[in-house]
């Protein structure tokens, strides 16, 4: 009898854990190591972003976020400008070379970093069983065909890869074996510069996922493809195979002159 009600006891204590834990909103928050601008962990409710340069700074870098996702985030202001450069290093990394591949890329650093559903699809991932307080490793969990749309967005297939020293930085000599878990691997380390952890870009092909006792929803939105207009600009041919072919029928259809 007391074996049974001890059972019962843990099965509650464990599913309440789970409740507990998906109810958190954020994974991180704010900076425990500013010096490396590392996020402490934070597994609480997103809180409101008052600084008027911050919330500046986030339309700058992520658009009409505010609007969309309301004044509460899982990141602070010194976060959003962080955020700001991590976003303004996509230029700098050859992803605005087609809009369509920047706007994509953009979207999915904004939601890493400030979502008020973080918690839902960004778990801290640590190497021992010791506390921690400062978050450096992360997986992300992402809908597999919103991270295949994103870089369908920014891969040329025909040619490979469409920025070669980049292509080579990232994906060794082989480049032009490169693969989405091989570019995403290396976009998502530190030292490219485009968050302040090191990421891990886990592709998801289903609603929900359990690890660790808890339930994650991987983040998953729509994207562009690189032959849409974005911003009032489109890729070019040589950079977007899609265009190519836009443009070859746009040709093949056009009548002949008489």
């Amino acid at each position: 009898m007391e074996a049974s009600r001890g059972m019962l006891l843990l099965a509650a204590a464990l599913l309440g854990y789970v409740a507990t834990a998906s109810a958190a909103k954020c994974s991180m928050l704010g900076f425990c190591d500013n010096k490396n601008k590392l996020p402490c962990i934070y597994n609480g409710v997103p809180k409101p972003v008052t600084d008027e340069s911050a919330r500046t700074i986030m339309k700058e870098a992520c658009g009409d976020y505010f609007s969309i996702h309301g004044d509460s985030l899982c990141c602070d202001a010194a976060q959003i400008k962080e955020l700001a450069k991590q976003v303004k290093a996509l230029e700098e990394v050859g992803l605005r070379r087609c809009e369509a591949c920047y706007a994509n890329f953009q979207k999915l650093l904004c939601n890493m970093a400030c979502s008020p559903h973080q918690g839902d699809f960004l778990r801290v991932v640590h190497y021992d069983d010791e506390p921690h307080e400062v978050a450096e490793h992360v997986s992300f969990y992402v809908d597999y065909k919103t991270l295949r749309n994103i870089y369908g967005s920014c891969i040329n297939p025909k040619k490979f890869l469409r920025f070669l020293p980049l292509s080579f930085a990232y994906c060794g000599q082989d480049y032009q074996n490169c693969t989405m878990n091989l570019w995403y691997g290396a976009l998502g380390k530190r030292r490219a510069g485009l968050t302040s952890v090191d990421v891990t870009f886990e592709p998801v092909d289903q609603e929900a996922i359990f690890t660790g006792l808890r339930e994650y929803r991987p983040f998953k939105d729509s994207m562009y493809g690189c032959n849409e207009t974005v911003s009032g600009k489109t890729c070019a041919c040589e950079d977007c195979e899609a265009v190519c072919e836009d443009a070859d029928d746009a040709v093949k259809t056009a009548p002949l002159s008489t």
